[in-house]
């Protein structure tokens, strides 16, 4: 992950919440959860959310989106500011399965 910090508020099996402050030009790479649905929520700053097979959304302060199980998604920020954001899955063990580039 190219992240500028990463903090870990609730990481236990079945339940994960993490806060990202994502710097400008930075991304979370293309991967799949095999077991949990991924919910991602804009606390501040802007950022593109992009699901394999969707168009990207972008997410402004207060806006969220929904990842179900095994679907490839990538975060990145494409602004030239710091965008910080919440990330809650729930479901069964975390794993971060790396995609390579889908381009």
């Amino acid at each position: 992950m190219n992240t500028g910090q990463v903090k870990n508020l609730i990481d236990s099996y079945g339940k994960r919440v993490i806060e990202i402050l994502l710097p400008p030009e930075a991304d979370v790479p293309w991967h799949v959860h095999s077991a949990v649905i991924e919910y991602c929520y804009c606390l501040s700053g802007q950022f593109d959310f992009e699901k394999y097979g969707s168009e990207a959304i972008t997410l402004h302060p207060g806006t969220h989106c929904k990842v179900p199980v095994c679907i490839p998604h990538r975060v990145v920020n494409r602004s030239r500011k710091d965008c910080r954001f919440l990330i809650v899955q729930t479901g069964g063990y975390y794993d971060f399965v790396h995609l390579k580039s889908r381009g």
